[in-house]
C-alpha cells in the first residue's frame, strides 16, 4: 500500500544503495566523543586555573 501511495506521488519506493564503512563509522564517534570530553576538561582546568589566580595573595 505505501508503494501505491509514493509510486503515485512520483517518490522512489526504496532508499538508493549506499556503502557504509562500518569501521570508518566507529572511529568518527569515537573520535568525536574524546575531542567534546578533552575540550570540557580543557575547560575546567581553565576555569580552576583563573579561581587560583584570582583567590592569590598579593605581595607587596
Amino acid at each position: 500500500m505505501i508503494d501505491k501511495i509514493l509510486t503515485h506521488l512520483g517518490l522512489p519506493t526504496r532508499a538508493p544503495d549506499r556503502r557504509v564503512d562500518l569501521f570508518q563509522t566507529i572511529w568518527q564517534s569515537k573520535t568525536a566523543c574524546q575531542t567534546q570530553a578533552d575540550a570540557a576538561a580543557r575547560e575546567r582546568a581553565a576555569r580552576i586555573q583563573n579561581l587560583s589566580r584570582a583567590y592569590r595573595p598579593l605581595s607587596g
